[in-house]
């Protein structure tokens, strides 16, 4: 009876509900399912939290996702999941740099097991990529512009000397 009050407790819990224990039970049973509920509680905020970390990898800006209501535990678990990621934003700056600079693609060793981490590296690896591309085109039709100015200008001074 211990352990299904316990369970029932957890459910509860984890549904993050209002802890409603049943008043028929003993003693024991009370505890335990108080001690479900708690458990519960506890591991739905773990992963609402890891939610909001793993979340500041897919979005530089704070958005409360859908599932979850404005004012709820949910969004104060999320929110400070969000917060605590103080990673994100220097691991998006060292993905686009190695992209810019042409550099192979190398994610710090401590993120890429983190499968939100890896994707938003690799993102920003190819934006870095991508304007090292446009800066080398820009760079490339201002030299071929350059030659030809300078074509264009000793044409006319060797026309000048005749």
């Amino acid at each position: 009876m211990k352990e299904e009050m316990k369970e029932k407790g957890y459910k509860q819990g984890y549904e993050v509900e209002e802890m409603e224990v049943p008043a028929d039970l003993s003693d024991d049973a009370k505890a335990a399912f108080e001690e479900g509920y708690q458990e519960g509680l506890k591991k739905r905020q773990e992963e609402v939290t890891q939610e909001g970390f793993d979340a500041a990898f897919k979005k530089e800006t704070y958005e409360l996702p859908d599932t979850y209501d404005e004012g709820s535990k949910q969004e104060d678990w999320f929110k400070k999941g969000f917060e605590s990621n103080t990673e994100a934003a220097p691991l998006r700056e060292e993905a686009f740099q190695q992209g810019k600079a042409g550099k192979k693609m190398t994610i710090p060793e401590e993120w890429a097991e983190n499968e939100a981490a890896a994707a938003m590296f690799e993102r920003h690896y190819v934006k870095g990529k991508e304007e090292r591309a446009e800066r080398n085109r820009l760079l490339i039709m201002g030299g071929i512009a350059a030659a030809a100015v300078v074509v264009v200008v000793v044409w006319v001074l060797v026309r000048r000397e005749k």
